[in-house]
């Protein structure tokens, strides 16, 4: 690792308690030392020195409480190229410090052992970008970096790589979709809707769940995305459906309560999404399609957009919640026959008539 501030006092340190020619069983003993600034030195230090001896124990420092005392265990056990740390090494790419899955990318590259195929290609995944360069990186050291750059270069919207991942699905190399799969829930929609339409490529029946739920996307590109995946996987009819009802399409709608008839109500949850959409219109077209749906887990979501700041939200909130006849809306629905507009006083009344009360 470069050089910096925390670096700096640490190596100074490691001076200071090690000397000049460290012996190997010292170094071992400062594993255990109550500061993790000297555990941290004494792994470098082993990890320099390449004696098998400190194996096991830099394996132990793997568990440590310390993230950098993990992320030096890693380093050095990739230094020391031992096969022992392979599956030591694995574990630690689900740590929940990014550096320690870094240096444990970089471990297994180094090492060489087939073992670490198959959860690497899975950080390729990662949320964070220097992860999931070094387990491309440590992918092209195993024999698998057209898999790798492809993957990555996907998600940068590369059309050549693109193409590969093409190319790998015709192949029967489908090893990638979890990955990108993850991919579907990350920060940036740009990564989002490049996730999408590298899962399209694949035709792997795992990705259509997560599809769906990119549907209820609150960026409008990745929803047209999902929806173009989900064609390609033979979900369209249901993926326009949802997008034409969330335009306010009264045809899609239509789809949308012929599906339920179907027994398919997985367009609930991307529809639930949208509730909470800043454009008043969509939130709207979401209460409305819910309730062509009729299914009991949109009451609750429902209920909330009884309080809507606008009129219309409100007002379909009301219709939407009689026609799923749930006697939980009775009370919200109530309370909004006292409502200051007319229209959400007369939708509430007849949802109320619909669930059997009369006002």
């Amino acid at each position: 690792m470069a050089e910096d501030d925390f670096e700096r006092p640490l190596r100074q340190r490691a001076d200071g308690a090690f000397g000049d020619a460290p012996a190997v069983e010292p170094l071992i003993q400062r594993l255990g030392d109550s500061e993790a600034i000297v555990r941290t030195a004494a792994c470098r230090a082993l990890g320099a020195l390449g004696d098998a001896r400190a194996v096991e124990p830099l394996i132990q420092r793997l568990g440590d409480s310390a993230s950098y005392v993990r992320a030096a265990a890693c380093e050095a056990l990739g230094a020391l190229g031992d096969a022992r740390a392979v599956e030591p090494l694995i574990q630690r790419l689900g740590d929940a410090f990014w550096l320690v899955r870094k240096e444990a990318c970089q471990a297994l590259g180094g090492l060489g052992d087939a073992r670490a195929v198959g959860p690497l290609i899975q950080r390729l995944g990662d949320s964070d970008s220097d992860v999931r360069a070094a387990a491309c990186e440590a992918l092209t050291q195993l024999g698998e970096g057209r898999l790798g750059r492809a993957v990555i270069g996907a998600l940068q919207n590369d059309a050549g790589a693109r193409s590969t991942l093409k190319q790998l699905a015709a192949e029967g190399d489908l090893r990638v979709v979890e990955p990108l799969i993850q991919w579907l829930g990350d920060s940036k929609a740009i990564v989002r809707k490049a996730a999408c339409e590298a899962l399209g490529e694949f035709g792997d029946a795992r990705a259509v769940a997560p599809l769906i739920r990119r549907l209820g996307d609150s960026d409008s590109d990745v929803r047209a995305a999902a929806c173009e995946a989900l064609t390609q996987l033979g979900e369209g009819r249901l993926a326009r459906a949802v997008i034409g009802a969330l335009q306010n399409d009264a045809g899609a709608r239509s789809t949308l309560k012929q599906l339920a008839a179907e027994g398919d109500l997985r367009a609930v949850g991307p529809l639930t999404q949208r509730l909470g959409d800043s454009p008043s219109d969509v939130r709207k077209a979401a209460c409305e399609a819910l309730g062509a749906l009729a299914d009991a887990r949109a009451v609750a979501p429902l209920i909330e957009r009884l309080g809507d700041w606008n009129t219309d939200v409100r007002a379909a909130a009301c219709r939407a919640l009689g026609a799923l006849g749930d006697a939980r809306a009775v009370a919200p629905l109530i309370e909004r026959l006292g409502d200051s507009k007319p229209i959400v006083r007369e939708a509430a009344r007849n949802a109320l008539t619909r669930l059997g009360y009369a006002p």
